[in-house]
């Protein structure tokens, strides 16, 4: 780890983080959604069709701020890849909440400004009445807004991963970049060519598949794994993920204000 910040400042709230319960005021109303924050922010803020599903001036501050640290990639998961200590994550959180807490206004602002532009753009295309250029301009404002936001997003990753020594921003950044990945969580440490990820992901689920049969896996199948396994990133993720993952989570949520 490179030298840490100061102190760790907890934000009182009644979220629970990724993978629980989370309860989201919006509009008047309260929806409950499994999955998590994450799952939530990509179904506000993905895409051109992405739904009419909330007016973000009503969502806590607390929301607003994991939402922006988990598309900056400074996840209790990417955390753990990287190789941190529960210790070494206090300053990286504490970093990327600072940067995000400074520019909450224009992350909110940016955020509602991404969703109204997505979503006029897909009424146009269902009216289906909507001349060529029309549509081409609200494709553009979408483009424009993403891309403010998408500012923003990379000025709470940079001072998070300045936190970080090279062999941790190494697997940071492959952590995000192997996000999109059908990949188990270790093998996101290393930045594999995309034929790699496609082998280890899909001899990752073939060993799901036989381990469910109750059946042994065959021997490319276990080549494979038994390869990757042996990646040094990989086992560094392996073992800090088993033994701190869950006290990083612990940690994220009281930096971001989701357990007392």
């Amino acid at each position: 780890m490179s030298q840490a910040t100061s102190g760790f400042h907890s934000r009182s709230g009644r979220f629970s983080r990724r993978g629980n319960i989370l309860l989201i005021y919006l509009g008047g109303g309260v929806l409950i959604a499994a999955g998590g924050l994450a799952t939530y922010f990509t179904a506000v803020t993905s895409g051109p069709s992405a739904p009419n599903v909330v007016a973000t001036a009503a969502l806590p501050d607390q929301v607003v701020l994991a939402g922006a640290l988990l598309e900056a990639g400074v996840s209790p998961e990417a955390l753990a890849v990287a190789g941190l200590t529960a210790q070494e994550a206090i300053p990286v959180i504490q970093a990327a909440l600072d940067a995000a807490q400074s520019r909450i206004i224009q992350l909110r602002t940016a955020l509602e400004n991404k969703h109204t532009a997505q979503r006029q753009y897909t009424q146009l295309r269902r009216q289906g009445t909507s001349t060529r250029q029309q549509l081409q301009e609200a494709k553009a404002a979408v483009l424009t807004a993403s891309q403010t936001y998408d500012g923003l997003i990379a000025l709470v990753n940079i001072p998070a991963v300045d936190q970080l020594d090279a062999a941790e921003q190494r697997r940071f950044s492959a952590s995000h970049t192997n996000a999109a990945r059908d990949l188990p969580l270790q093998y996101g440490a290393f930045n594999w060519s995309p034929d790699q990820a496609s082998a280890i992901a899909q001899a990752s689920r073939q060993k799901s598949a036989c381990e469910s049969r109750g059946e042994s896996i065959d021997s490319e199948t276990a080549s494979t794994l038994s390869w990757a396994d042996a990646n040094a990133d990989v086992a560094v993720a392996s073992q800090s993920i088993e033994a701190r993952l869950e006290s990083i989570r612990n940690i994220w949520d009281s930096g971001v204000g989701f357990r007392n």
